[in-house]
């Protein structure tokens, strides 16, 4: 057994290294990860709800002014549609076009190919021991967030500024 700092050693070199290998595979060509961040976000929005530059800016942690540029790139290679809303002209809408959703359904299938490859590699018993434990680390990793986030809420409230943690997404 591997001593609890060890073990905490470990798990962030192995994060890191999954983290890098996914990152580099790069189901979407050399378009850049944030591009292809907004088309997977449009992609999961299209039915639920309109999408606005600000809800872009929000899941990116971006500020508007450059949630806008990368839709304008975005709107220049035909992926992604702009509009104004019928309820409020000043909201833009976004939307992916097309050729978008084309690019994003085939990286998606690309992935899900993928990860049935490593089940198949791994077995049953031992895939559906690492979904469980993965389910767990997320729902462990959420609260922890959630935590962080309110003390930092509370630290602010009382006017210190300092940053704590930074603070991780969970989609």
């Amino acid at each position: 057994m591997l001593k609890e700092e060890s073990k905490a050693e470990s798990m962030m070199k192995m994060m890191a290294r999954f983290s890098g290998i996914m990152h580099s595979r790069r189901p979407f060509g050399d378009m850049p990860r944030a591009e292809f961040c907004v088309l997977n976000l449009l992609y999961d929005y299209k039915e639920k709800e309109e999408v606005t530059v600000g809800k872009i800016a929000g899941e990116l942690e971006v500020s508007l002014s450059a949630a806008s540029k990368l839709l304008h790139v975005l709107e220049e290679k035909g992926y992604i549609e702009r509009a104004c809303s019928r309820e409020d002209r000043r909201v833009v809408l976004v939307s992916l076009s097309r050729e978008g959703s084309v690019l994003i359904q085939d990286a998606r299938e690309k992935g899900k190919e993928l990860i049935e490859r490593i089940i198949q590699k791994m077995g049953a018993e031992e895939s559906d021991a690492f979904l469980s434990q993965l389910a767990m680390l997320l729902k462990i990793l959420s609260q922890e967030v959630q935590v962080s986030q309110k003390e930092n809420m509370m630290q602010a409230e009382k006017g210190d500024n300092r940053i704590y943690e930074t603070d991780v997404k969970i989609s």
